[in-house]
């Protein structure tokens, strides 16, 4: 809180993480970069694949949903809605928010939450103006782009070698976008959502970890754009308690049964955990 109330007037995203040891790598490449040795998909042509492979078979798998798979941007945020591997990363204008889910797993490590600031970050000035809380429209990434699909919403049968892809006009400059999801979702709007996205016209292109252009563009600008906020373990049981007191629980983060059945198995947990802590006594 008194982060927060060190600059009153900029505008930021928060993120958690239940170990602090973690980085801000998308669900997409979260294997990749476990691998030892971490493998290095440097032409990006096998990992593209990869992509391009489990976005079709969500496509598939939601064909009784049309409406939703009507534009490519809306169906690349629901499937990260419903735990699709991709190369989104979840963020929130909440910090409280961000210290529910960092805290939510019950990890014994430390945990830890992210503040990335939104006002001076150097976003491509052809993105061009931003929502009152700083991320952009969609219609501003495509504005980016030049009106050009990205290589992982095209089909496999239409991407161009490199041979035909170094004819083409130069690519818009990669980047890390934030945006709000073109989605009518409850969970989203409870949890203040919205989504980092490495974004490039190049298929050869990845940000496997979003801190390498997150400290990229640190660099460039001279600026502090991210701090990181460590939560001890032995606090976190504290904490937890006082973000219950805030309404921040998981049947108001997930206004669904799905938010029943997490704040139901946590306090079962806690429960349990009383009574073995009765019994040591």
């Amino acid at each position: 809180m008194a982060l927060l109330e060190s600059a009153p007037h900029a505008r930021f995203c928060y993120r958690g993480h239940a170990s602090a040891a973690w980085s801000l790598v998308p669900t997409l490449y979260r294997d990749v970069e476990r691998t030892s040795p971490p493998l290095q998909p440097l032409d990006g042509e096998w990992l593209g694949a990869l992509e391009r492979d489990v976005a079709r078979r969500f496509r598939l798998a939601a064909r009784g949903e049309p409406d939703m798979l009507a534009d490519d941007w809306r169906a690349l945020c629901l499937a990260q809605h419903h735990g699709v591997p991709t190369r989104l990363l979840d963020w929130t204008y909440n910090p409280l928010v961000a210290a529910f889910f960092a805290l939510s797993e019950r990890s014994p490590d430390d945990a830890a939450i992210f503040r990335l600031n939104l006002s001076d970050y150097p976003f491509p000035a052809t993105l061009g103006r931003r929502l009152p809380e700083g991320a952009f429209r969609i219609e501003n990434l495509r504005a980016h782009l030049g009106g050009r699909t990205p290589p992982f919403f095209t089909p496999v049968s239409s991407l161009l070698s490199r041979d035909d892809a170094a004819a083409t006009p130069p690519a818009a400059e990669s980047a890390l976008v934030v945006f709000r999801a073109p989605l009518d979702v409850a969970r989203i709007e409870r949890q203040q959502g919205i989504f980092a996205v490495y974004l490039s016209r190049d298929d050869h292109d990845f940000a496997l970890d979003h801190l390498a252009p997150i400290l990229g563009a640190e660099a460039s600008s001279g600026r502090d754009l991210l701090t990181k906020v460590i939560i001890p373990r032995a606090a976190a049981d504290g904490i937890r308690r006082q973000l219950a007191s805030q309404g921040m629980t998981a049947s108001v983060l997930f206004p669904d049964l799905t938010g029943v059945g997490l704040e139901l198995r946590a306090k079962l947990r806690d429960e349990l955990e009383e009574e073995l802590r009765d019994r040591q006594r």
